[in-house]
């Protein structure tokens, strides 16, 4: 899965304060991964405003902590050579009935769950990167 595969209604981050978006940050190249390959980064949502989240993932200083996301993230994309940063306005997702069945018996082998209450954009690119690439995208991954 390649953000060209999903492109449709993200907007590129330019300053924005969008507020309840779901957002991807996007490598310049793909890279591999454990099946193919795939440019996507990372995939997050944020209740917020996305200019908060852009300034809290690229600008963190160092944790004091060790642990924090957005200190892991920031430094990470600083050693990149190249990415951008997505979003798309809305949470939601709709489904046909017959896209629902399907999601939910590849979601059940990700998640552990029968079904979610709310089917959002976040999880649904999720579950469909790790049933495509046996794994999370790179920054979505604990150390």
């Amino acid at each position: 899965m390649n953000f060209e595969d999903i492109a449709y209604g993200w907007k590129k981050f330019s300053g924005q304060s969008d507020k309840g978006v779901t957002y991807m940050i996007v490598a310049n190249n793909p890279i591999s991964r454990l099946v193919g390959e795939s440019d996507i980064l990372y995939v997050g949502f944020t209740s917020g405003s996305i200019k908060g989240r852009y300034e809290q993932e690229t600008t963190t200083g160092p944790s004091k902590t060790g642990g924090s996301t957005n200190s892991r993230l920031t430094y990470i994309l600083q050693q990149l050579n190249g990415w951008q940063y997505y979003y798309m306005s809305g949470k939601q997702l709709s489904l046909t009935p017959e896209e629902r069945r399907e999601f939910n018996g590849v979601k059940s082998v990700w998640t552990k769950q029968k079904k979610y209450s709310r089917l959002t954009v976040e999880k649904y690119i999720l579950v469909r990167y790790a049933d495509e690439h046996l794994e999370l995208p790179p920054l979505n991954q604990r150390f």
